[in-house]
């Protein structure tokens, strides 16, 4: 929805004029990195949850404003929308994370994937829910964003935790 868009932009375009910028000065200091994923991370999807979660509470008055009455089924679908935003939101802070990192290939392995999976669940769940089907495919794929840019970012965000026993190395790709 036109809506959502709106508001993730203005989120998104403050938010990259900082972060990237930022965490490029901190490549030497693994510390740092994650402090700022952190911060930005909670700053922006504390942003956009808190965004949803007024358009949640004001979603009739909103659909009849910037639409018309007879849009008014819409409302109903917005709370789901909203939690697929929040989801968004993160993974967007992840794969920024990663191109500032320097990390491509798993930029475009997080990209690839977003991508396919919301065509596969959306190709899978409306022919059994509608339009509302859609929604949860957004949603489902931005938990695996969130999932697979966590897990992308281990390094940064559980330093050691992997490397403790398992002999694993930290990898730039």
């Amino acid at each position: 929805m036109r809506l959502c868009e709106a508001y993730q932009a203005v989120i998104i375009s403050s938010t990259v004029l900082y972060f990237i910028p930022n965490l490029s000065e901190h490549m030497d200091d693994p510390a740092a990195q994650r402090r700022q994923v952190l911060r930005t991370l909670g700053m922006a999807t504390g942003s956009t949850a808190l965004l949803a979660l007024l358009i949640a509470l004001l979603r009739g008055p909103i659909v009849e404003i910037v639409f018309s009455a007879k849009f008014h089924p819409v409302a109903a679908l917005l709370p789901l929308q909203l939690i697929g935003d929040v989801l968004k939101m993160a993974g967007w802070i992840f794969a920024m994370t990663l191109v500032a990192t320097m990390r491509p290939r798993r930029f475009i392995a997080l990209t690839v994937l977003s991508t396919l999976s919301f065509v596969g669940f959306t190709h899978a769940l409306v022919p059994m829910l509608g339009v509302e089907g859609a929604i949860w495919a957004y949603i489902i794929t931005g938990g695996l964003q969130v999932a697979a840019g966590m897990l992308s970012l281990h390094d940064i965000l559980l330093p050691g935790l992997w490397q403790r026993g398992a002999g694993i190395s930290r990898q730039q790709s």
